[in-house]
């Protein structure tokens, strides 16, 4: 199994490159054309942290990529409820890519996305959320005995 460090920094690796898209999107006014990539880089940010939080042990646990089963295991685990903010946005990800498939593969795009015209997502707030997210996430491994 990888080490806590490494796993961090794949999470954080994933967070920058979508940080990093996201700088070219605002520049380039073009949002649809890296839109999926950002969507998946910081959904496997959420989903790296969560596992380092909750202790996830690939060779123990089922093989979840659910973001809403990592979120039961660590409420579970501490014995405490993740804050409702918190909570809110990382379900915003969980109901639009539950299995971490919808925004790799075209077929795998839940029918309530699949149904609307459009959605409208502001990418900056979207870092900013995603930034605060991270912080907290960081803090709370620091504070960890793993």
């Amino acid at each position: 199994m990888a080490s806590k460090n490494h796993q961090i920094e794949i999470a954080r690796s994933y967070k920058n490159a979508a940080d990093e898209l996201v700088e070219i999107v605002r520049k380039s006014h073009e949002p649809y054309d890296l839109a999926y990539p950002i969507f998946f880089s910081y959904r496997h940010t959420l989903e790296l942290y969560l596992k380092v939080i909750g202790q996830y042990n690939p060779e123990k646990d089922k093989k979840w990529h659910y973001i809403d089963k990592l979120i039961d295991k660590i409420e579970t685990q501490y014995n405490e409820k993740i804050p409702q903010w918190m909570r809110n946005r990382l379900y915003d990800f969980h109901i639009i890519d539950p299995s971490s498939t919808s925004f790799r593969y075209l077929d795998e795009i839940p029918i309530e996305i699949q149904s609307k015209d459009e959605i409208w997502i502001d990418f900056t707030h979207l870092k900013v959320v995603m930034d605060k997210l991270c912080i907290i996430f960081e803090d709370i491994i620091g504070n960890l005995n793993l």
